[in-house]
């Protein structure tokens, strides 16, 4: 659809019925935590800070401990207080692991994170990265007007629709947070569009000073935080995606999904790895990439030549252009002033000759196809990431639809 503010809006603005579900359910939480272990408790994220959208029932809690507080005591209290959390208001949870464990489960149909984090003032009392973000979501709140947080619900709008949003390993892209400094730093919706049609590799966007020089391609200073770039996690290829993305809305005002649906170009060939495994995707993704980084390299020592690889939800696709090999390839020998290496070669090759000043022979290929080496690959497993050395992987030649990079 043409772009349209006030349409968009009122498909992707929550109701003010739905706010007050999330928030009274929070209340109850912070209420509970309070009374039986007299710690504070306070809401985190866009759903507080007024940037989230409709149907996201995403509720972040982060529990305050005193800075005195061990770590081994805070992740100790924390699980207990989080697991009893869940079983007073009859939820079902689940014990997740960022930089330290925290739980996570269903209440009332809203996705809750029950977070533990030091309670700090200034960012020189920061102990764990999770500490920031109270910080993070009070620097939103002072600073952003209520037309800018509608503008922030348009920009992640747009970014889902041409999935370059998510900050997580699955996608590499762009945060929530991150969509509010920008709006923030450019003002409106239509302004960061305007302004990232021109962005270039290793864009500045600066709250503040920058202490230190980073190499990734988008560089927003943290204005929490002054040593962080807050876009260390978008990707080349979403930041570019990005920049391309904002042209083209510029050009033609469309609102719309891009489909991302992958195409097998005419005479190649494709091999799909799919891996058996339940692993959560921040653990995954990486591991996936890895793989594939191995293999690619793996295949292309053997002469076999990469179109396009790209990692999914469960696997590793490679499209190849070269994929089957002659029986026979040429092996280098010494050069022909080398009168020793050369006497060496001929005794241990049949067939020597010449091609230009080296002596070369003809040895049999380790593998004739792509296949019969990602087969072998498999087998072995070196390279693997260490969790996908350990689960069942197939070959299919399947067309994978929901690609990432």
């Amino acid at each position: 659809m043409i772009y349209n503010r006030e349409k968009v809006l009122k498909e992707i603005k929550p109701s003010e019925e739905e706010i007050e579900k999330g928030l009274k359910l929070y209340r109850k939480i912070k209420d509970f935590i309070h009374r039986k272990y007299n710690l504070e408790a306070e809401l985190q994220g866009s759903f507080i800070k007024g940037t989230s959208l409709k149907g996201d029932k995403d509720l972040d809690i982060f529990i305050f401990f005193p800075l005195e507080t061990s770590m081994v005591e805070l992740k100790k209290k924390a699980l207990e207080i989080g697991k009893n959390v869940f079983e007073e208001f009859d939820g079902k949870y689940e014990i997740k692991y960022a930089e330290h464990p925290y739980v996570n489960g269903k209440i009332e149909n809203h996705d809750i994170d029950i977070v533990p984090c030091y309670k700090i003032e200034k960012i020189e009392q920061m102990k764990s990265s999770v500490d920031r973000t109270p910080l993070h979501t009070k620097f939103v709140l002072e600073n952003m007007s209520e037309k800018q947080k509608d503008d922030t619900r348009i920009l992640k709008k747009f970014m889902k629709l041409i999935n370059v949003y998510g900050s997580e390993f699955k996608i590499m892209g762009f945060s929530g947070y991150l969509c509010e400094l920008l709006i923030l730093y450019y003002g409106s919706f239509e302004n960061v569009i305007k302004e990232a049609s021109k962005w270039r590799f290793k864009q500045k966007i600066v709250f503040g000073k920058i202490e230190k020089d980073f190499s990734d391609p988008l560089i927003i200073i943290d204005p929490v935080d002054s040593s962080r770039n807050a876009a260390s996690c978008v990707s080349l290829q979403k930041f570019s995606e990005f920049i391309y993305y904002s042209r083209k809305f510029l050009k033609d005002k469309k609102f719309e999904e891009i489909k991302t649906e992958y195409k097998k170009s005419e005479g190649t060939e494709l091999i799909v790895l799919n891996f058996n495994t339940d692993l959560i995707e921040d653990l995954l993704f990486p591991q996936l990439r890895k793989t594939r980084d191995f293999i690619k390299g793996y295949l292309e020592k053997n002469d076999f030549r990469i179109y396009r690889s790209k990692v999914f939800n469960s696997g590793i696709l490679f499209e190849l252009e070269v994929f089957e090999l002659p029986k026979m390839k040429i092996h280098r020998g010494p050069f022909v002033y080398d009168e020793k290496n050369c006497e060496n070669f001929i005794e241990k090759h049949n067939k020597v000759f010449i091609t230009g000043d080296r002596l070369c022979t003809e040895v049999e290929r380790k593998f004739r196809t792509a296949k019969e080496c990602i087969e072998f690959l498999i087998k072995k497993r070196e390279g693997f990431g260490k969790d996908l050395k350990k689960v069942e992987c197939f070959i299919t030649d399947e067309e994978i639809k929901e690609l990432y990079d």
